[in-house]
Formats: C-alpha cells, structure tokens, sequence
C-alpha cells in the first residue's frame, strides 16, 4: 500500500515538472520569501502578498513562466 502511494506521488511531482522548480538557483533573501509566505493568499486566480509595504499579485501565467510548473491539480483545502 505505502509504495503504491509513493509511486502515484512520485508520478503526480513528475507532472508538474516539480525537479525543474527544485533545481532553479538564483539568488535568494530569506527573510523577503518568510514575509512573502506569511502574508501569503489567494484571490481569485491570483497569488497575491504583501512585501515592505508592496503588494505583490502573480497571474498563473507569471508563474508557470517563472517556475516552470504547471497551475493544475487538486485543492487540497476548502
């Protein structure tokens, strides 16, 4: 049972390309993604946070351009 679950996991993160994302190296400032995701939600289809005072709004289109994985599956909250 627990290898059947990890095969559909391992196939469902293949999909949506999740090594390409893993693999992006740019420069990155941690404390700016912590206040990203903390203020982090969701309006209609768009990301959206608030960064020193800046609002922050991604399309579905800037990000599978910037991240190269795919804006589909399954919602697992209500």
């Amino acid at each position: 049972m627990k290898e059947q679950k990890l095969i559909k996991v391992r196939s469902l993160l293949k999909e949506q390309m999740v090594k390409r994302f893993l693999k992006m190296s740019r420069n990155i400032y941690p404390d700016l993604v912590k206040v990203f995701y903390t203020n982090f939600h969701i309006i209609g289809d768009k990301i959206c946070s608030h960064v020193k005072g800046v609002v922050v709004e991604i399309t579905q289109e800037v990000w599978t351009t910037i991240t190269g994985l795919k804006h589909a599956g399954l919602r697992i909250n209500k």
